[in-house]
């Protein structure tokens, strides 16, 4: 009881979705940038398991929380934007240099001891772990 009261309450501290508004964006000059929080392992009931729930940040700035085994698009301006996942003070980042028009894939694995692990794929593997993957929809945080 203890245990599950603990677990709630470390993970319930963790935003889910939006947490900051995404930079503005003219049309026909951004990208986007997709984020898979992908797992392999499934448990018995079909659930996703394999992380906790991370923060994504977008140049420094804590922008949304993902969960396991989802997605999201975001799109950002063009240039270099630097994108990270957080767990606590432990940030794993990766420098993207994007250009108009253009998307890039992006995956989050759990990183065991290091919170997890941020990494670019390419655009079929990126799609194929879309497609094993729930869709997490943007709305402006609150």
């Amino acid at each position: 009881m203890r245990l599950a009261l603990l677990a709630t309450l470390l993970l319930g501290g963790c935003a889910h979705g939006l947490i900051a508004p995404l930079p503005d964006v003219p049309e026909g000059t951004g990208a986007t940038v997709v984020i898979i929080y992908y797992s392999e392992w499934t448990t018995s009931t079909g659930n996703v398991e394999g992380g906790v729930p991370v923060k994504v940040t977008v140049d420094g700035r804590e922008t949304l929380g993902i969960a396991s085994g989802e997605y999201v698009m975001l799109p950002l301006p063009a240039g270099e934007r630097v994108i990270g996942v957080k767990c606590g003070a432990i940030e794993d980042t990766i420098l993207l240099r994007l250009a108009a028009e253009t998307t890039s894939y992006l995956r989050i694995a759990p990183g065991g001891s290091e919170c997890a692990h941020i990494r670019e794929l390419s655009r079929e593997l990126g799609e194929k772990q879309m497609k094993g993957s729930i869709k997490l929809e943007l709305e402006s945080p609150k």
